[in-house]
């Protein structure tokens, strides 16, 4: 027996309709444009596994540095391809003048939680900063091997009671350099050793029929890094108490007393702006010894640095002149702040000469390292206004001494 499929056509037609408007009724209760939802509030419509919804809401960071305008530029570089990076993350820079910077306004606005997110500190307000418990630990948040990538002398000073307070960004460290041409005819073959050779080279210049035309040492009257490395380049063993800022040791202060008593015109005062007089000084075999931030050495003239020993034994806490990313206690945004500082640190710097390797990957000592003091760059403030009192017009140093101790 053969069926017609006429008999099966109502069927069919009514199968169709039905199922067109099964269609018709899902297609108005789904929502096939997604992106045409309320974004009011910055979220995306993606639903991931567990329902859970990605939020694209910006978060703010506002970074404050005080650095000079062509560092400042660079980091404002950075930051902008941050930003094209990481478009969730809005980062805001505010760089401070050196007047503004001053450890007393940074930790006023810390105390009263009006800080910013994150800070480029001075390396030596670090500790005090997380002692007062201004600053969050960073060695929690670090990923991957960001801080043991650091050399051991600038990262080991950051730390304090188990903690991680800072990620360190640049150093400057302060190096002691000798004319060797002038060594020489004082019948030296290297940087002195010892306070008798030094005394043997000054000897030397002092009794020199052109001695007029001869400077012993320079010491800028605006800058006490220089004086506190002279120091400790002949008293090694108290040259912690020293960079502590305790009393000169006898040692120290005796010999601060002898400098005091040779000629005065034996000693000259160029500020460290003045990178060509020094240069000139240099060249000419004019001035003995000097102490100096290592990029002003690298400003030198290259018949200057020809003539100059650099007494790797007298470099003393490479650290202290430099600076470090911190993260404030009052941050509301810990791990954004972490990834910035990061992604800021992990840019390439100036290569040094191999011998820094050496130096600064040399694992610090517990002894070596300066025990946390809160009021130590109230100290500083004090020793260096007391040192520019000082040595205003002339060097005073025995009133230094006094004044100190």
């Amino acid at each position: 027996m053969t069926v017609s499929p006429r008999k099966f056509a109502p069927l069919l037609v009514g199968a169709l309709l039905l199922t067109l408007l099964l269609l018709l009724y899902f297609s108005q209760t789904a929502n096939w444009n997604w992106r045409s939802l309320d974004h009011a509030n910055d979220e995306s419509a993606l639903q991931p596994a567990g329902g859970q919804t990605i939020s694209l809401k910006t978060t703010d960071l506002f970074v404050t540095v005080s650095m000079d305008a062509a560092e400042f530029n660079k980091l404002e570089a950075l930051n902008k391809q941050f930003m094209n990076n990481y478009p969730y993350l809005n980062v805001k820079l505010t760089n401070e003048s050196a007047a503004e910077a001053d450890f007393a306004a940074w930790k006023n606005r810390s105390d009263q939680g009006s800080a910013t997110d994150i800070m480029l500190l001075d390396n030596s307000w670090v500790i005090p900063f997380a002692v007062e418990g201004l600053l969050k630990p960073v060695d929690s948040l670090m990923t991957g091997d960001v801080l043991k990538e650091q050399p051991a002398r600038l990262a080991e000073p950051l730390k304090w009671n188990g903690y991680s307070w800072g990620v360190p960004n640049d150093f400057n460290p302060y190096i002691m350099l000798w004319n060797k041409d002038m060594l020489e005819m004082a019948g030296l073959n290297e940087a002195p050793g010892n306070w008798g050779e030094w005394q043997k080279a000054v000897d030397w210049i002092l009794s020199n029929s052109t001695a007029a035309n001869h400077f012993l040492l320079n010491l800028s009257r605006d800058d006490l890094n220089q004086l506190l490395l002279w120091l400790s380049k002949f008293d090694a063993e108290s040259s912690k108490e020293l960079y502590e800022l305790k009393a000169l040791s006898d040692k120290q202060r005796e010999r601060l007393l002898w400098l005091q008593s040779i000629p005065h015109e034996a000693l000259v005062r160029v500020p460290l702006n003045q990178i060509y007089t020094l240069s000139d000084l240099i060249a000419g075999d004019e001035l003995l010894a000097m102490m100096l931030p290592w990029d002003s050495y690298q400003k030198l003239s290259l018949a200057a640095q020809k003539k100059l020993i650099i007494d790797k034994d007298a470099i003393r806490y490479p650290w202290m002149n430099g600076s470090s990313f911190v993260i404030s206690s009052s941050s509301l945004h810990e791990n954004e702040a972490i990834l910035w500082i990061q992604e800021m640190t992990r840019s390439e710097t100036e290569s040094l000469p191999v011998w820094w390797d050496d130096i600064l990957g040399a694992k610090t000592e517990e002894g070596e390292l300066l025990q946390p003091d809160p009021l130590r760059p109230v100290k500083w403030l004090q020793w260096e206004t007391l040192w520019n009192r000082d040595t205003n017009e002339a060097f005073h140093l025995e009133a230094f001494a006094a004044d100190i101790n």
